[in-house]
């Protein structure tokens, strides 16, 4: 098969063939030239390609995108995208464990803010806070006095003294006050976790204990506060430092409330101070 010589020129001399490209703008007037042939063309669009698959190669070989695209790096892909899901649901979960604490931390604080609060909002609050376990009301109402159903339970008296203001649910006072020395140390009357510790204008500072059988126990007017929430003390132990904080306390003295399953009950007939 014979090669034609003259067509071979022909093609060399035609990619080879200088071209100018000539620019104008809309009123015709010259505003750059360039000189190029299709060697120096073909050249450029061979170096960019390069470039770009360069370019790509150390995208998906040094970076975390090789894992999030399905189906580029097999199984690491899979496990990658898994875990990318289990990470949403994650926080859609903290999310809304968040959004339950501030709706539980605000009811808290309009209570304390607010001396008063009825009695139906004391028990709202605290059926929220109360331990969810044995949903049967273990409280009576007789004459009056809520009535404590086990009588297994020990209560530690949380401090020692007088008593200057009893317990009533006609004056809706759900505590019993307790005169005694300032920074005598106040102690918890079971064992329990803190469940709130915080100051407020009118019941200065104050902690809240979460014990079983849906009990809770209030320790207000503290002048310090010993524990922090999420913290398990024992029976016995102090909490606190007695005091005369807040608007609503003439002296030193301990105001001490016991609820259960959203209801108070009479300290002074479970504990003896």
């Amino acid at each position: 098969m014979l090669i034609n010589r003259d067509k071979i020129k022909n093609f060399l001399q035609n990619i080879y063939h200088p071209y100018r490209i000539v620019v104008y703008n809309d009123h015709l007037e010259r505003k750059a030239t360039f000189k190029l042939t299709i060697v120096n063309l073909v050249s450029f669009f061979a170096v960019l390609i390069c470039i770009v698959l360069l370019l790509e190669y150390l995208l998906f070989a040094f970076t975390p995108i090789k894992v999030i695209i399905p189906g580029i790096n097999g199984n690491k892909s899979s496990i990658y995208s898994e875990r990318l899901y289990e990470n949403d649901k994650k926080q859609d979960s903290l999310d809304n464990l968040i959004k339950e604490y501030n709706i539980k931390i605000n009811s808290m604080r309009k209570m304390f803010g607010d001396s008063s609060s009825s009695m139906n909002q004391e028990k709202s609050i605290f059926k929220l806070a109360s331990f969810q376990g044995n949903n049967n009301q273990s409280i009576d109402l007789k004459d009056n006095n809520l009535k404590l159903s086990s009588d297994n339970i020990i209560f530690f008296p949380p401090v020692r003294g007088y008593i200057s203001d009893h317990f009533s649910l006609a004056t809706e006072h759900f505590a019993t006050d307790i005169v005694t020395n300032k920074n005598a140390p106040v102690k918890a009357t079971l064992d329990g976790y803190v469940l709130y510790a915080e100051w407020s204008a009118s019941t200065g500072n104050v902690i809240i204990l979460q014990h079983e059988k849906n009990l809770i126990s209030i320790y207000k007017h503290n002048s310090v506060l010993l524990k922090k929430v999420g913290t398990f003390v024992h029976s016995g132990e102090a909490i606190a430092l007695v005091g005369n904080s807040g608007e609503l306390t003439t002296g030193p003295h301990l105001h001490f409330e016991l609820w259960q399953n959203g209801n108070p009950l009479n300290p002074e007939e479970f504990v003896a101070f």
